[in-house]
């Protein structure tokens, strides 16, 4: 039997606009936390995600839908930028691109760059040329 068994729910679930706001809201407000995990795995993170949204909202969502629908927030968001552009191809315009367009412009969720990691990013060639 594993040690770690988690359940997994496997019922689609309909996001309403209150639910994505939400995700968008903890996501922007945990930033930080999620680019300070240790390791790779952010499951953790999406649990304790949806279990704010599911106390809040009264539904059975679980991380892994939360984490599966914060990127797909994150696509429609770059396809609705590429429609803006004009840039051709299979690019659409979407209803949840257009709404989320203002509020992700600053694209809050990629990680913060800090004056360290400038530096460190400024000495890597130098250092790999020396040796």
């Amino acid at each position: 039997m594993p040690r770690h068994t988690r359940r997994r729910s496997h019922y689609n679930v309909y996001w309403n606009w209150a639910m994505m706001d939400k995700l968008v809201d903890i996501r922007r407000d945990r930033n930080r936390t999620y680019h300070n995990i240790n390791g790779r795995s952010r499951q953790d993170f999406w649990d304790s995600v949806a279990n704010r949204i599911n106390r809040i909202f009264r539904t059975r969502i679980s991380g892994q839908q939360c984490s599966q629908k914060w990127r797909n927030l994150v696509r429609d968001y770059h396809n609705y930028v590429l429609y803006r552009n004009g840039n051709p191809g299979q690019r659409l315009w979407t209803r949840t691109g257009a709404r989320y367009y203002r509020e992700f412009r600053t694209r809050f969720w990629e990680r913060l760059v800090t004056r360290d990691d400038r530096r460190a990013r400024t000495n890597l060639p130098t250092y790999r040329r020396r040796r």
